[in-house]
């Protein structure tokens, strides 16, 4: 039963995080630790501390309700969805 109370509790506490979050204007960033020099790491992104992390977290729950609904609600047909990740990927020469 305690267990229950917790797992709710979590639930309902998520819901509010991500409802704050979904508030306003949704705008994605880069965190100034992106950067190494004047260009983004070829390597890819990596974390050079809790508060670089937590931007990070901060940015995808502004981003989940856009995201449910592309996902979940299919907002955008899968067909299409999927060109532009291989036209995203291709731009970032990661081709297949």
């Amino acid at each position: 039963m305690k267990a229950w109370k917790i797992a709710g509790t979590g639930l309902i506490g998520a819901a509010a995080i991500i409802a704050a979050a979904a508030r306003g204007e949704r705008v994605v960033g880069m965190h100034e630790l992106d950067w190494e020099g004047d260009c983004v790491p070829s390597g890819g992104r990596r974390y050079r501390g809790l508060s670089h992390f937590a931007y990070h977290q901060r940015q995808l729950m502004r981003m989940v309700v856009p995201l449910a609904r592309v996902y979940l609600l299919r907002a955008i047909e899968p067909a299409f969805r999927e060109q532009i990740m291989i036209v995203t990927a291709m731009s970032n020469s990661c081709a297949p």
